[in-house]
């Protein structure tokens, strides 16, 4: 019957090229998103470990939170002995920004190394960054907020003494620093002399060789940082978990589209399940012919919607990378399981979607078969 039914679909290619295309296109629909999202996990799985050492905030000991901790700023060096690396020390306070006839309070951050801050934060500046006493940037939304453009000075009041900063810089992270005034930290000192030599917090990037213990020992506390690429592994994951979960609404679709082509297929070989009963098949051998014509087609149009899927997967993360100037290129893919996944979930749903059709057209009797054959 196999034989036959492969005979009966090669004799139409018309009617079995669209049959074969209507499941295939769906069966690429599921696929190539899957690809696509597989390319880019494994593209980022490449890139992270290069970018992203394990981090550590380092606070005092006995702070309960950012805005009481203070360090001394010989800490710096301790860490620096330690081992650790990228070490961003910053002091965080508040003042107050004339505007008018108000005063606005503004958070100010002070840091040492600008350069260094801003390429590891990603920070964007509109300007210049601060490099000479008294200059500062301005974070976009309190800029926004203050009516703040580069190249103007705004007058900073503190504990009775006033102080004109020069802004040289308008920054844009997405990050806490969109709020904040950002100056040196000899600046921040300046402002406050009260707490000279002395910082909020330290930011720093540790390694195996880093000695954590005994600078646990020093009255300090470490809040570890979670790792990126244990986030982006994370976001990774929900992102593939929430593309599979738009399969399901495919795969009923399959099961409709299996359906009609179960009940077009059952109407095309009317004729032939005809001449097979009145020669003296039985029902399930006419049974089996019009599932054997179902499922040789489900079986090519999976394989072809596979291929499809890869193809058009290849196009578009191809098209991405060249928009977006990605220089690393990890060609998307389907792991063995997920296509195996795919392909037994096509031929369940697409089964059971051609079995009533199959199962109703067998069930003629020989009379009705022989008007078939003459109609």
């Amino acid at each position: 019957m196999l034989d036959l039914a492969f005979r009966s679909i090669v004799n139409d290619p018309k009617r079995s090229t669209l049959y074969v295309l209507t499941i295939a296109l769906l069966v690429m629909v599921i696929s190539a998103p899957i690809a696509i999202a597989n390319g880019y996990s494994q593209q980022l799985s490449s890139i992270i470990p290069a970018l992203t050492p394990d981090r550590v905030l380092v606070i005092n000991a006995s702070a309960s939170s950012l805005s009481d901790s203070l360090l001394s700023f010989q800490l710096v060096r301790m860490l620096d002995e330690k081992g650790f690396e990228k070490i961003m020390p910053q002091l965080i306070t508040y003042s107050h920004v004339e505007m008018g006839d108000r005063l606005v309070e503004v958070r100010i951050r002070g840091i040492d190394d600008p350069e260094t801050f801003y390429r590891d934060k990603s920070i964007r500046v509109n300007g210049n960054e601060p490099s000479s006493d008294l200059e500062a940037n301005v974070g976009i939304l309190l800029a926004r907020r203050l009516g703040i453009e580069p190249g103007d000075e705004v007058k900073l009041t503190m504990g009775g003494s006033s102080w004109t900063l020069k802004v040289v810089g308008v920054i844009d992270c997405s990050c806490p620093c969109d709020d904040e005034m950002i100056v040196l930290l000899r600046d921040a000192w300046r402002l406050r002399p009260d707490l000279e030599n002395k910082v909020t917090l330290v930011e720093a990037a540790f390694s195996e060789e880093s000695e954590l213990d005994e600078l646990e020992a020093k009255g300090v506390k470490l809040l570890y940082e979670k790792p990126f690429e244990e986030a982006a592994a994370e976001t990774i994951s929900v992102t593939l978990q929430s593309i599979k979960s738009w399969t399901i609404p495919i795969y009923l679709v399959v099961f409709a589209a299996a359906y009609l082509i179960g009940l077009k297929i059952s109407y095309d070989s009317e004729r032939e399940v005809a001449i097979l009963r009145c020669i003296g098949a039985s029902r399930k051998k006419a049974l089996t012919f019009i599932l054997s014509k179902s499922i040789l087609i489900i079986v090519i149009a999976s394989v072809v919607g596979l291929a499809l899927g890869m193809v058009s997967a290849q196009i578009v993360f191809r098209a991405l990378s060249l928009i977006f100037a990605t220089k690393l290129y990890e060609p998307p893919s389907l792991m063995p399981v997920e296509a195996l996944q795919i392909l037994v979930f096509t031929q369940l749903f697409a089964l059971a979607g051609a079995a009533y059709p199959a199962l109703r057209a067998s069930r003629r009797v020989v009379g009705e078969a022989w008007l078939s054959i003459y109609q």
